[in-house]
């Protein structure tokens, strides 16, 4: 059986006379040559003056080595105290030195050495002929005694929770700062101390008093992290301090500013004072405060 051929009519025979792209206008085609040319001519300047910069470096370093330029100043960066008199001891660079001639890697070993530096970056400045040092130190919020070899030392405590031997620090300023104790320090490779977890809560609660309470800063002397739980998921975490007002003040881990409210208030109670030190203050039972009176002497 043969199937009937398909009648063929004008729109037909139009359609296929028809091309299916439409032709471009003269202003289109002109308007997208201007566009690419644009484009072309933009990324041949980009390639231009990175070349030019890459080459100017290679020039400047080149210069550098065939005419001696002496090390001009050292600019130090940091968000602590140390500066460039205290650093120069372990910087170990002679006088008049080529700023080529300086081992960038010796140099951040070198300070890396140092227990109060977190991180450091050190980098050439050939416009100037300066040795750019930039810093990280590790701020002390705490104190802590470590016993050995029969003497004790004192080490400075940061919110990442490692001691160190602190420097620059003023010596009235550290001895005002409270004590950590109750939970071991581990010794690292590089012989730093660390107390093995993160202390930012403890920072945010010393920095909140001395902030907004610096009456009750100022008893503070001792902070005990025995039964402190670091991931604050324990139901007995509890945070104790001795202060001169009371032998032990217990806080819940959190909820700060309202203990802390209902200690001002306490303290202010002139029965109260009269019996400092107190034994015992625990103030994680909401608005009633557990109070322990001193005991009487027998006469």
């Amino acid at each position: 059986m043969r199937w009937p051929r398909r009648r063929k009519t004008r729109a037909s025979a139009w359609l296929r006379r028809r091309p299916l792209v439409a032709e471009k206008s003269l202003g289109r085609r002109i308007g997208e040559g201007c566009v690419r040319g644009m484009l072309v001519l933009m990324l041949a300047l980009i390639a231009i003056l990175s070349a030019y910069r890459c080459l100017a470096r290679a020039f400047q370093r080149y210069a550098f080595r065939i005419y001696p330029q002496p090390l001009g100043k050292i600019e130090l960066r940091t968000d602590g105290v140390l500066s460039a008199e205290l650093l120069a001891p372990h910087l170990v660079l002679p006088p008049n030195i080529d700023l080529m001639e300086i081992d960038l890697n010796a140099l951040r070993q070198r300070l890396s050495l140092l227990e109060q530096v977190q991180e450091v970056e050190v980098a050439r400045q050939f416009q100037d002929r300066s040795l750019q040092i930039t810093l990280r130190e590790e701020i002390p919020f705490a104190q802590v005694r470590l016993q050995g070899n029969g003497e004790q030392e004192v080490l400075c405590v940061s919110v990442s929770g490692k001691a160190f031997r602190s420097i620059g620090y003023d010596e009235k300023w550290l001895r005002s700062l409270p004590y950590l104790s109750g939970r071991p320090l581990q010794k690292r490779d590089t012989a730093t101390y660390h107390f093995g977890c993160a202390l930012g809560p403890i920072d945010d609660f010393l920095g909140w008093c001395r902030e907004k309470y610096p009456e009750i800063y100022a008893q503070i002397q001792h902070l005990s992290l025995e039964y402190w739980d670091p991931d604050g998921e324990a139901r007995w975490s509890r945070l104790e301090l001795v202060a001169r007002c009371a032998k032990k003040i217990i806080f819940f881990p959190d909820h700060w500013d309202e203990q802390l409210q209902r200690l001002r208030y306490l303290l202010k109670e002139d029965y109260l004072r009269k019996c400092f030190p107190l034994e015992r203050i625990d103030l994680r039972s909401g608005p009633d405060v557990r109070v322990r009176l001193p005991r009487r002497r027998n006469e």
